[in-house]
């Protein structure tokens, strides 16, 4: 019979082992990430997206500044929008 700390030690060794041998970028859920942290598994965290400078300036005295951002995907006419009211 296997004491259960030795139990725990094998599935950290050998999670990390093949974990530390694969390519694969992080996973996206917090919970996957806490697995493999605590199995000592080396995160490959995924390309970072092009990154661009915005300027941003203030609007004429008395005017209204709109920001309005959009999303849709290949869902059966499902969109989503959101803005932001800044005076």
């Amino acid at each position: 019979m296997i004491h259960w700390k030795t139990v725990i030690n094998l599935i950290i060794s050998n999670v990390s082992l093949a974990g530390n041998n694969t390519k694969k970028t992080f996973p996206l859920s917090i919970f996957e990430f806490i697995v493999l942290k605590a199995c000592k598994v080396d995160i490959h965290l995924p390309k970072t997206p092009i990154i661009k400078e915005v300027i941003w300036s203030p609007t004429i005295e008395n005017w209204i500044k709109v920001n309005i951002d959009g999303a849709a995907v290949n869902s059966h006419n499902k969109t989503t929008a959101g803005e932001n009211l800044g005076m």
